[in-house]
């Protein structure tokens, strides 16, 4: 499952760059010089700061010594083209990267990936199942890996069906590793807006 993966994002990630470098030589080299045209992201949800509190008190167990410094998750653009499908704007792209000087290990190819949405009737953060688990082979990102690696898949992508559990317009994505000198839990975050 893990080789089938790779190889999926590994052909998405060329055909993108292929297209990505052909769109950019046609618009240097076209008459009318277009441009590239990004799929823009929702607006990232605000979180209040007790929203956020109750996160780091109930959800997260345990609390990472380190949180959205030494690893980081961005999300990656996505390029609209003429004749081609744009993706869903609840396809999402993310890449994770390691900012200090240890590898860190994951549990699993996914990042030991977890899914968040608040409940403000119960004033919870409740997991949202997720219908596929990542394959329980350990990932380990080098040290300052700071940009994307077609060798190590520094990436995750959580696509419509992925979701499907989810009942709010807000998610939180955590994902969490140790340090392979330190021994320190890592962990980071991202806040998405679903398009419903």
């Amino acid at each position: 499952m893990k080789r089938i993966h790779k190889i999926i994002i590994v052909v998405t990630l060329m055909l993108s760059a292929a297209i990505l470098g052909a769109q950019v030589y046609l618009s240097k080299n076209s008459p009318d010089n277009q441009s590239l045209n990004f799929v823009d992201f929702p607006p990232t949800p605000i979180i209040d700061q007790n929203i956020n509190k109750i996160f780091f008190d109930q959800a997260i167990d345990p609390l990472p010594n380190d949180l959205n410094t030494g690893i980081t998750i961005e999300r990656l653009k996505t390029i609209a083209l003429n004749g081609i499908p744009t993706p869903s704007p609840n396809y999402i792209s993310l890449l994770v990267l390691n900012h200090t000087d240890e590898p860190i290990g994951f549990e699993n190819i996914g990042f030991n990936i977890k899914v968040f949405q608040y409940n403000s009737e119960t004033n919870m953060w409740e997991k949202v199942l997720l219908p596929y688990t990542p394959e329980k082979t350990q990932t380990i990102l080098p040290p300052k890996l700071e940009k994307f690696d077609f060798e190590i898949l520094n990436s995750w992508e959580l696509r419509d069906g992925d979701l499907m559990n989810v009942r709010s317009n807000a998610i939180r994505v955590f994902i969490s590793g140790v340090g392979a000198l330190s021994n320190s839990n890592y962990g980071a975050y991202i806040d998405l807006t679903l398009v419903r």
